[in-house]
């Protein structure tokens, strides 16, 4: 991709790996810990479409999310898309409480209240500085659950033709298999196909 300046690298994945080729890595898998660009993974290569109905993004309280973002709502103008849900997975342990009685689930209910009101703040605010089509609905889901496994999950329930994420901070390894990175878990059993957005945004230190 450095070498040939490319923008998108497009392959074809298989959209479940077995425990041997999850261990061992896929060409796809390769691709994707080795590569510099956006790479969108195609389940069924051979079935290209020409429209992309709904499509779910990642919207990880992180520098690379707006333009993952972005990305995604100019992705689905261009696929003539219908709906957009930007997806915000939380660790449960962000909540900070155990339910142990009627008290306490009351508690646990109030945080999570708390927390989805300020991660649909931060997402509203990133939203405010994209143009977006009327005739694109976009949507927020707060979900608590593992990073990667949650919005996998989500995206196969929601029936979702493409999957935005960002892409990952460092190149993934193979202790990245064994204590599974989030994107591990969607590159081990696609929901759909995948568009990974590169960006050289980082963390803040």
């Amino acid at each position: 991709c450095t070498e040939h300046k490319v923008d998108l690298l497009i392959a074809g994945a298989l959209p479940r790996e077995g425990l041997l080729k999850y261990y061992i890595g896929s060409v796809a898998r390769r691709v994707v810990r080795k590569s510099d660009c956006s790479i969108l993974l195609m389940t069924h290569p051979n079935q290209f479409k020409s429209s992309c109905r709904r499509i779910v993004v990642n919207g990880l309280d992180h520098p690379k999310t707006p333009i993952t973002i972005e990305t995604a709502i100019k992705v689905g103008v261009h696929f003539r898309s219908s709906e957009i849900v930007i997806v915000e997975e939380v660790v449960p342990a962000r909540v900070g409480k155990r339910v142990e009685d009627d008290k306490s689930l009351e508690e646990v209910n109030q945080a999570k209240k708390s927390i989805q009101e300020k991660e649909n703040q931060r997402i509203n605010t990133i939203l405010q500085g994209i143009d977006i089509p009327s005739d694109i609905k976009v949507s927020e889901k707060c979900i608590f659950g593992k990073r990667g496994y949650t919005i996998g999950h989500f995206t196969q329930q929601f029936n979702a033709d493409l999957l935005v994420m960002n892409s990952p901070d460092t190149k993934l390894g193979f202790l990245d298999r064994v204590f599974t990175h989030d994107l591990e878990y969607i590159l081990s059993e696609l929901p759909s196909d995948l568009l990974i957005v590169h960006s050289s945004e980082r963390p803040h230190s």
